[in-house]
């Protein structure tokens, strides 16, 4: 019983994303939902993403996103596109993006914070069940 109800609350959460993702397409043209809630989601997406190719290290995997997206988005500060005049390049200005904003930095911890919280939860679940 105990199992089942497990099983139910992460479809339930399974639901929860794609409802989102849902919401962000409808309010694409709203700056904070498409642009800071957008950036949150984000790094859930890229995690449970990369957790279903393979069995990474799930901190580790957290941790390096977190990284990769600070990294990103320093070298948008920095120019890096244009200071190795690689800014005519259409998939690098797509991945590498155009401008700065220290809240896409604030939103890209939020999204890790909650994706921790709800790794840490769902340990927590499933130590009671055992």
């Amino acid at each position: 019983m105990v199992k089942i109800i497990y099983k139910k609350v992460d479809e339930g959460l399974d639901l929860g994303k794609y409802f989102f993702l849902i919401i962000v397409k409808v309010f694409r043209h709203s700056g904070f939902i498409r642009g800071f809630l957008g950036d949150v989601f984000f790094m859930g997406l890229m995690f449970y993403s990369l957790k279903a190719i393979y069995d990474f290290n799930k901190e580790k995997l957290l941790l390096n996103l977190l990284f990769l997206a600070y990294i990103v988005e320093i070298s948008q500060y920095f120019k890096i596109l244009e200071y190795l005049n690689l800014s005519n390049n259409a998939f690098l200005k797509l991945l590498f993006g155009a401008t700065f904003d220290v809240m896409d930095l604030v939103a890209y911890s939020i999204g890790t914070f909650l994706v921790w919280s709800t790794l840490y939860f769902q340990k927590i679940k499933k130590d009671k069940i055992a």
